[in-house]
């Protein structure tokens, strides 16, 4: 699957592979802890939203599974 790295390693290495640009309702829902429903390549991949690194995911090619730390989730 990759290498899957951390909010603060992905916001360090700035990943240019893998990387989904999200929307900021997407990228609110992610915060929040929500899968969310995007064509990505399989495997880990890094989301960002404007500019803002937010982490890794696992996609499975049109989904994405939110492994966004549960203490760090937005109520």
């Amino acid at each position: 699957h990759g290498i899957m790295l951390s909010i603060e390693g992905s916001q360090i290495l700035k990943p240019k592979m893998n990387v989904v640009e999200l929307d900021f309702s997407q990228a609110e829902r992610w915060v929040r802890g929500e899968s969310l429903r995007v064509r990505a390549p399989e495997g880990y991949v890094t989301l960002k939203c404007d500019g803002y690194y937010l982490g890794c995911g696992l996609s499975s090619g049109d989904n994405i599974r939110n492994l966004y730390p549960k203490h760090r989730r937005i109520l």
